[in-house]
């Protein structure tokens, strides 16, 4: 019994020893089996437990990449609904510079209404539909325009939008199209003034 004893002493920790180095010199399978222990032990119990590790931490890392795009997803859809409502508020400011610049307010014009800006009559002589818009004025440094002059653009007596002077040459300027009254379009012909009234 004694001896017994001592042969397990000896084999117990003598199989862990040689599972051990099993394991840091990568052997797949170590088959080590000691009859009086009936404990046979491989590396493919282990192999498997990897596996199954490795799918643990897949799945982990699916769930976190699911929960962030989850997350962003949200995140965009607020800022479409943010970004509609911006619009939707600029499109009804506007429609209200558009009714005052209509009624002879030279509402953007510096001066409140335009009173330091020479009344300056133009034609619009070409319109670049590129983003943003811009047109081309008849009048220019000659006629006392300046850069940042802003011009009220309109067809017979309907408004149809504002421009501010970019550049100006000798006899003629370049406008950005700052807005246009809802569903219109400046065009080649129509009449600009820095005063409506």
């Amino acid at each position: 019994m004694a001896r017994r004893r001592l042969a397990l002493a000896i084999a117990v920790p003598l199989a862990a020893s040689t599972l051990a180095l099993a394991l840091a010199v990568g052997v797949c399978f170590v088959d080590v089996s000691f009859p009086h222990l009936k404990l046979p032990l491989s590396r493919a119990g282990i192999v498997g437990d990897e596996r199954e590790l490795e799918a643990r931490l897949t799945e982990a890392k699916l769930e976190r990449a699911e929960r962030e795009l989850r997350k962003l997803q949200k995140d965009l859809d607020d800022l479409r609904v943010s970004y509609a409502d911006t619009r939707r508020s600029l499109k009804e400011k506007e429609i209200v510079l558009a009714t005052m610049e209509e009624r002879g307010w030279n509402v953007l014009s510096r001066g409140g209404r335009g009173r330091d800006v020479p009344a300056i009559d133009a034609k619009v002589v070409a319109v670049d539909d590129s983003v943003p818009p811009r047109v081309v004025l008849s009048v220019g440094a000659e006629d006392k325009v300046e850069e940042g002059f802003q011009f009220s653009v309109y067809r017979g007596s309907e408004f149809v939008g504002k421009v501010r002077v970019e550049r100006v040459g000798r006899e003629s300027s370049t406008g950005r199209v700052l807005f246009t009254k809802e569903d219109a379009r400046i065009s080649a012909g129509d009449s600009a003034a820095t005063r409506l009234d």
